[in-house]
């Protein structure tokens, strides 16, 4: 008995060390997170014409509060006449990186309740939600090209910051590019919005690893 006690707490004083050293890694690397530069991606080579889906309209734009991010900002109309929002932001700092809820709120829009969706025959997973002003409302569509799937509960900037961290203690580098989708909330939108998304995974992500200096 005092022996099988023994091992086992030579087990438990094993299990106590190898989780300081992990900490003490982590510890080390993280300050490093957060400041670590992103190589911003070509957005302007984003196709014009894309499976069924013509750009009407395009333009540049920057914010001030962003001050590393470069916007893209356009409008794609498909055969049947339905209308789509794009936006492509790539920033050199992860703090320019923000959720769609904080633009609208400013804008006096009231937001529904986030949830994670997986885009159709993909393992790309994205947030949605629906936005209302006055009587009208709009639905997003937002996610990373990049990251891997999940499904949980956990908010943008938390799962964000758990990828960073993998990202950092395995030597790699983030993508830096976000997509926003943005379409009146009809009854047709969300499935409509939600299959594009999931055609337009494959030429994304090939964008994303099309950097700039």
């Amino acid at each position: 008995m005092q022996r099988a006690q023994g091992r086992s707490n030579k087990a438990i004083l094993a299990a106590c060390l190898l989780v300081s050293a992990v900490s003490a890694v982590v510890s080390s690397r993280l300050p490093d997170v957060w400041s670590r530069p992103l190589r911003r991606v070509a957005i302007d080579e984003f196709p014009m014409e894309l499976n069924g889906w013509r750009c009407t309209s395009s333009k540049h734009s920057t914010m001030a509060a962003l001050p590393s991010a470069k916007i893209l900002e356009r409008t794609y109309i498909d055969s049947s006449g339905h209308s789509l929002q794009v936006l492509l932001l790539t920033a050199a700092n992860e703090a320019d990186f923000h959720e769609a809820t904080y633009c609208l709120r400013c804008q006096g829009y009231d937001m529904g309740e986030q949830s994670s969706v997986t885009l159709p025959s993909t393992k790309q997973s994205a947030y949605e939600l629906v936005a209302t002003q006055h009587s009208s409302s709009i639905r997003l569509l937002y996610w990373r090209p990049s990251r891997p799937s999940y499904a949980g509960k956990l908010g943008v900037y938390q799962w964000r910051r758990i990828l960073l961290a993998q990202a950092a203690l395995e030597g790699n580098q983030d993508q830096s590019l976000y997509v926003r989708f943005v379409a009146p909330a009809d009854n047709d939108t969300r499935q409509l919005m939600l299959n594009t998304a999931g055609l337009w995974t494959p030429a994304l992500q090939a964008l994303s690893k099309k950097r700039v200096e």
